[in-house]
């Protein structure tokens, strides 16, 4: 199980078009751990992952703005305090294929 942690902003850039981003930080204890060995599984079968040249964090996007972001929200109340990934889902090219997680 995971949870939201807390929230942050990234900068406007190229991969946001240009725009600023709010997002949710996601604490899943594991998860970095398995998108590196998911990231060697990829490259050894002639998949390159799409941003090798920098940093991973694990984070939900919120909303995209024109201007910096300057104030987070507050935690909105009645959320559930963890939440339990079943799947994860493999994108290409448009086609979307889900996995069970055990």
């Amino acid at each position: 199980p995971g949870r939201v942690g807390g929230y942050g902003a990234f900068r406007a850039s190229p991969g946001s078009a240009g725009k600023h981003v709010l997002v949710a930080l996601w604490d899943v204890p594991g998860l970095a751990e398995f998108r590196t060995w998911l990231g060697f599984y990829l490259h050894r079968n002639g998949v390159r992952m799409r941003q090798e040249d920098h940093g991973w964090v694990a984070h939900e996007t919120i909303k995209f703005a024109d201007a910096p972001v300057r104030e987070l929200p507050e935690f909105p109340r009645g959320l559930p305090e963890q939440a339990v990934f079943g799947s994860i889902v493999l994108a290409w090219a448009g086609e979307w294929q889900h996995y069970p997680l055990p």
